[in-house]
């Protein structure tokens, strides 16, 4: 019993040195963008839907941690699809007289919508945007793609 207990031990042991510790590295690949917490924002959401006669509405939800001095979407990228590729169509600049900016708020529900083209697939790139007495951040959100009726 005492040779077969000793005998475990040892493959035990030679097993264990056998193993090497590896330390974690960061990705070097920066096409990867690592999710990352933030003081500002708790929630966001940014999607595409087709209306009529060409509609595509962009619709924003933002939730901030607490009041900001400014909140909403400062950029609205509009995208069409040719062949295989994402052109620019149409690009909207945020502000507070359009709709698309906030004051003075903890939460922002806005939209915007593009007149594009029946049968035409488009998709839109938003920098949403929130900042305070103290600092700002941003995330920039590519939606869903969507074909217009």
């Amino acid at each position: 019993m005492k040779k077969v207990l000793s005998f475990v031990l040892a493959i035990a042991l030679a097993i264990s040195l056998c193993v090497c510790a590896v330390e974690a590295t960061p990705l070097m690949d920066e096409s990867i963008a690592p999710m990352r917490a933030s003081d500002y924002f708790s929630s966001y959401s940014v999607s595409a839907t087709g209306g009529v006669e060409g509609d595509v509405a962009i619709t924003i939800s933002i939730r901030a941690k607490k009041t900001m001095d400014s909140i909403g979407a400062t950029k609205i990228v509009i995208q069409e699809k040719d062949g295989s590729r994402w052109q620019e169509a149409y690009t909207k600049a945020g502000t507070i007289y359009n709709g698309l900016l906030d004051s003075d708020a903890r939460g922002f529900q806005g939209s915007y919508t593009y007149l594009g083209t029946s049968g035409k697939t488009y998709r839109a790139i938003v920098t949403l945007y929130v900042k305070d007495a103290f600092g700002s951040d941003s995330r920039t959100v590519t939606t869903n793609s969507i074909v217009a009726k």
